[in-house]
């Protein structure tokens, strides 16, 4: 009938229309295709590399077609977003760049977008054991070969990021070879690129800056200094380590209010058996000639409900009374077990509960128990104690000890001095801490001042500076806004000018 035939040519109009267009679709890729093909003929090329060759052409065809779009139909703003929404699931594998689009959402989509995409053939190196490693490659399609150096090949696949070192220093070098066995695709990301992204924005700038800082710090103390496993594992600690990421993200156990850091013997009284939990019992510490001392640190629910009333009833743990037992006993007589017993009277040292351990600074805790140490034998005239640590070819000569010991006979420094500047040694370290610094108010974001800060609002967290007398608090704060100011340590590297001797 009629009707039957109107509807037969209607479907055969919209199938040919729909054939034009596909037809116009493949015509481009298609010359593209032919003009290879035609270019390899011409150059007499073996038959086994044009199959390659135009494997790779077909696979990159597709590809690029699949996602080839005219961007100058939309906005920047919407650019930026296409790319968030196609890579950001890639990207944010890399924990700093996680943090970026926590902190800045707009930042991290210029880093998707500055992230080139790569296509490889079987066989090909993404790069090689040994070769400059010029940029960040993230991997996202296809399966790949993994060698390090004196290891046996690994089989990768998904996604995995290689050679973020190189966008922080120049120059740097591969430790492995990454070799894909099937066609692949990576991002990737240079130095320059980066910065370009991230310059237009001051915090963001910062954050990448100190966790740049920290990262190549890191990288300096592994053995492999440019490895693939180490550089993941700094990545990931030196994220947690940002100053962003705390402020994010802050750790309940190093916030002032959760911590106590105290003398064990009330704790007791305090808390009835069952009632607290098993790690926040005291432990035994050291001996002194009068009693047993112990350190608490409590970390959970309970110190936040008693950390008042653990200060309020906070017994001294006899620093002064140890600092006058060791300057007036007769030398014959001094028999001290200095590393044993510092922690005993000045909890902050204490290895598992003090206030170092703390926030993770167990370098910090045994510079500052060596200093204290050092201090004591100085004032003592205890050659063999000072020295004990250091080897026969790097020992301190008998004719420089005596050089020090003038200085502390010029000195002649009393009890109550020596008590403050035990404390002073003990805590100092405490103001590197970025878990500190984050806490502080803003005029105090300084190490000096950040520890004066605690001593005068948290002594909770430096218990030491709350037996301190009057002239010896007067004396530590004093020590402190004086080193802020002028560094021994930088003098002697040429750091320090004669004009801040004067200040």
């Amino acid at each position: 009938s009629v009707v039957t035939l109107v509807v037969i040519g209607s479907a055969i109009s919209k199938i040919s229309g729909t054939m034009a267009e596909l037809r116009a679709m493949n015509e481009e890729t298609s010359r593209r295709r032919r003009e290879v093909r035609l270019y390899l003929a011409s150059q007499a090329v073996s038959y086994e590399l044009v199959t390659r060759i135009m494997r790779f052409v077909d696979y990159k065809l597709e590809k690029v077609s699949a996602n080839n779009m005219d961007t100058s139909l939309i906005s920047p703003t919407l650019q930026l977003e296409l790319y968030v929404n196609q890579r950001a699931d890639y990207l944010i594998q890399m924990p700093i760049f996680a943090l970026a689009q926590e902190c800045y959402p707009e930042i991290f989509g210029s880093i998707c977008a500055a992230f080139t995409k790569n296509f490889y053939e079987k066989g090909e190196p993404v790069f090689t054991a040994g070769s400059y490693a010029t940029a960040l490659h993230l991997t996202y399609v296809g399966k790949y070969e993994y060698a390090q150096e004196d290891q046996a090949p690994v089989m990768l696949e998904g996604i995995r990021w290689f050679g973020e070192l190189s966008l922080y220093v120049d120059p740097v070098w591969h430790s492995s070879t990454l070799t894909p066995t099937s066609f692949a695709e990576t991002f990737c990301l240079r130095g320059e690129d980066l910065v370009a992204c991230i310059q237009v924005n001051r915090g963001c700038t910062g954050m990448f800056c100190e966790y740049a800082k920290d990262f190549l710090a890191g990288m300096q103390k592994t053995k492999s200094k440019f490895g693939d496993d180490d550089q993941k594992k700094q990545s990931e600690v030196c994220c947690k380590q940002n100053q962003h990421f705390q402020a994010a993200y802050p750790d309940p156990t190093t916030l002032f209010p959760n911590i106590v850091v105290c003398g064990e013997r009330f704790s007791g009284e305090m808390v009835e058996d069952g009632d607290a939990d098993p790690s926040s019992k005291g432990r035994p510490s050291s001996k002194s000639n009068q009693s047993q001392r112990t350190v608490l640190s409590r970390l959970s629910a309970f110190a936040r409900i008693q950390r008042e009333a653990a200060v309020e009833t906070l017994e001294d743990q006899g620093l002064g009374e140890f600092v006058q037992r060791w300057m007036n006993t007769d030398q014959e007589d001094v028999n001290f077990d200095l590393p044993g017993e510092l922690p005993g009277v000045i909890p902050e040292l204490d290895k598992t509960y003090g206030a170092h351990a703390v926030f993770s600074q167990a370098p910090e805790r045994d510079r500052g128990e060596s200093a204290c140490i050092s201090v004591l034998a100085l004032v003592r005239n205890r050659y063999d104690i000072f020295t004990q640590p250091q080897a026969d070819n790097v020992k301190l000569l008998e004719s420089q000890w005596l050089e020090l010991q003038q200085i502390v006979s010029w000195i002649e420094p009393e009890p109550e001095e020596v008590h403050a500047v035990l404390v002073l040694l003990a805590i100092r370290g405490l103001g590197k801490s970025k878990a500190v610094i984050q806490q502080v108010s803003h005029d105090h974001r300084r190490p000096e001042r950040a520890v004066i800060y605690l001593s005068q609002y948290h002594k909770n967290v430096v218990p030491s500076t709350r037996w301190l007398t009057e002239k010896g608090t007067e004396l530590f704060e004093g020590a402190l806004l004086t080193h802020e100011l002028f560094n021994l340590a930088q003098m002697l590297q040429g750091e320090n000018c004669p004009g801040n001797v004067k200040e």
